[in-house]
């Protein structure tokens, strides 16, 4: 499905900015669960908590989106960014790795692309 969805959105980009450059964006978001029952649930760290502790029980996703241009303006270049895979996160694997796969499998679709990752620290 993500490379089907990556083929139609690589298909939208007008004929003039075929050559733009294009950004992959990954990134780890949590997702806040209340009980026991759900896979892949723990305690993880949040940064941006605010309520006495900075730990959070929540499942963890690892998401890709890619970024496309979509029209030429005086001000610059505009962009559409749209999610295109993500992953949960268990603990059995590392996160760099649930995100190396994810780009793995649209890689060759964008092989004739000028590409930039983007990521958090």
């Amino acid at each position: 499905m993500m490379k089907r969805t990556v083929s139609l959105l690589l298909d939208i980009i007008p004929e003039e900015l075929r050559d733009e450059k294009v950004f992959l964006i990954i990134d780890d978001t949590l997702q806040e669960k209340f009980g026991n029952k759900f896979a892949g649930h723990n305690n993880f760290f949040d940064h941006v908590r605010r309520n006495g502790s900075n730990y959070l029980k929540c499942n963890t996703f690892v998401c890709l989106s890619i970024s496309i241009p979509i029209s030429q303006s005086e001000d610059g270049l505009e962009y559409k960014t749209i999610p295109i895979g993500f992953k949960l996160y268990k603990k059995d694997k590392s996160k760099l790795t649930i995100a190396q796969k994810l780009i793995d499998n649209v890689l060759r679709l964008l092989s004739d692309k000028d590409i930039t990752l983007i990521c958090d620290a």
